[in-house]
């Protein structure tokens, strides 16, 4: 068994390699462009001047001199508005999040990690997510949010509410930290963590019908009748 497991991940190892080499390929017919490869994220690439400071140092310089910290990888985002029925940005995989992604190297290493998971190598993918933290910092929710599904995928669940710490404290009101950390709670068996962050999925979008799906299962485990039930009626109500 011991052999068979070891043949297994050197088989994995073998495949992400695999992969992660024709990624490369596709990505050297467009000179390392990844903005050409509308396989994810929508959105264009914006080239910067070498010299000219980036939108993120020139905030970090501005809350520095206001005597305000800053944690590298945090970035703004705009406050925008929706009428009823609007598709929500934010569940979607083609975030515009990403666009707040301002050094090259940390985006391309983050859609380069897109491009694997969204072939099933989560493993290589996962890799490449870590290299763009490791450029840009660990508070960038898109990217945060992209390492934690990996970990998911991978079946590495007690990773994902560390990898998802910092973003879930500095964007409250993004909406796949919250799925990814329900999802991870309910597998680790802590029902009212996972109750807990998909409630708050819920309060961000409730026409999302993971969050119903998950809290009409929790609710009835937890002896909750007729939340179960509310929450069961929701999801219908979504079909």
């Amino acid at each position: 068994r011991k052999r068979s497991q070891e043949t297994s991940a050197l088989l994995d190892e073998k495949l992400d390699e695999r992969a992660l080499a024709h990624v490369t390929a596709i990505l050297e017919q467009w000179n390392g462009d990844v903005s050409m490869v509308p396989v994810i994220w929508k959105g264009t690439s914006t080239s910067t001047s070498v010299t000219a400071p980036s939108k993120s140092e020139r905030t970090a310089t501005s809350m520095a001199g206001a005597g305000l910290k800053t944690h590298p990888g945090l970035v703004q985002r705009k406050l925008t508005f929706k009428r009823p029925g609007d598709p929500d940005e934010a569940e979607s995989e083609a975030e515009p999040e990403y666009a707040t992604i301002e050094e090259k190297k940390v985006k391309d290493f983050a859609h380069l990690g897109e491009l694997l998971r969204a072939r099933d190598r989560h493993g290589a993918a996962l890799l490449e997510y870590r290299k763009a933290m490791a450029l840009g910092g660990e508070g960038n929710p898109v990217i945060q949010n992209g390492a934690a599904s990996a970990l998911i995928e991978l079946g590495r669940f007690a990773e994902v509410p560390a990898a998802l710490e910092r973003v879930s404290l500095y964007y409250p009101g993004f909406l796949k930290t919250h799925l990814n950390l329900g999802q991870a709670f309910m597998q680790l068996g802590d029902k009212a963590k996972a109750i807990g962050a998909f409630e708050e999925a819920v309060g961000i979008n409730p026409f999302h019908p993971l969050p119903h799906q998950a809290l009409a299962a929790l609710y009835a485990d937890a002896g909750q009748p007729e939340r179960a039930e509310q929450a069961r009626a929701s999801l219908e109500m979504l079909k």
